[in-house]
């Protein structure tokens, strides 16, 4: 498909404030609303937002492709892709990733790609069964916020790679009962949550580039029990004993 005919699905008459989306199984173009669910040919599901005089831009909620590598774009069909999310579909009660049904959706993901643009993981985004073997996630310069529990319980997690100068607010329990060994946490991270890393046991080496009024409290590596090497800001320095406590491990803290 060419780029002149995949610009050609979403189309914003003048005349119309709506969104509109072309099927390739469809005789005339389908009238989409704000905050309507598309299912998109790329397979991606996602929603529309589109309010009166701003830019229109979708939230994915779902894929309806077996794969392995996730790499979800920042924008489909020339229209900007913000998040992933779920709380934003109703009639999902279940909160899952893949919708419906099991038998139409990928079943397992070993990595996760959000690229530039996408701005927010919402709550409990990626804490899915079909998630559970993730090892890798790598995040773009322009996330700002990762919602409540979005990767808790993805055991295989190893490695999640922050983009070192984002403006970031990491929410309560978004990375617990991980597998992670190592943590970068920005400069520019603005919010640490309550318990945000927890229970991660394998965890070894932490390198907190922000200050320690980022952290609402001294548990978000609660449970690390195998934390020993720390490289903190001047600020963080005077805390370390009291946000690693539960390390078993000799900390060496470097400047």
């Amino acid at each position: 498909m060419t780029e002149a005919e995949l610009r050609s699905v979403f189309k914003f008459p003048k005349k119309y404030d709506v969104f509109y989306i072309k099927n390739v199984n469809m005789p005339n173009p389908c009238k989409i609303e704000d905050g309507d669910f598309v299912v998109l040919p790329n397979g991606f599901r996602v929603l529309l937002h589109r309010n009166a005089g701003d830019e229109p831009y979708l939230t994915v909620v779902g894929f309806a492709r077996d794969i392995n590598d996730l790499v979800i774009p920042g924008k489909m069909y020339g229209v900007a892709v913000k998040g992933v999310s779920f709380d934003e579909l109703p009639n999902f009660s279940d909160g899952s990733f893949y919708g419906e049904s099991d038998e139409d959706y990928f079943v397992s993901c070993n990595s996760i790609t959000l690229c530039e643009g996408i701005k927010f993981i919402g709550r409990r985004c990626f804490a899915q069964d079909e998630f559970e073997f993730v090892e890798s996630v790598k995040l773009p310069s322009t996330m700002r916020r990762i919602e409540n529990d979005a990767f808790k319980g993805c055991r295989y997690l190893t490695d999640v790679e922050f983009p070192l100068n984002a403006s970031i607010y990491i929410k309560d329990k978004a990375f617990s009962g991980c597998n992670l060994e190592t943590i970068k946490l920005p400069k520019g991270t603005k919010y640490v949550g309550k318990e945000c890393f927890a229970y991660n046991t394998n965890l070894k080496s932490i390198d907190i580039m922000c200050g320690i009024n980022s952290f609402m409290d001294t548990t978000p590596f609660k449970g690390c029990k195998s934390v020993s090497e720390v490289s903190v800001s001047e600020s963080v320095e005077e805390n370390v004993n009291a946000l690693f406590k539960d390390s078993e491990c000799l900390i060496t803290v470097n400047k």
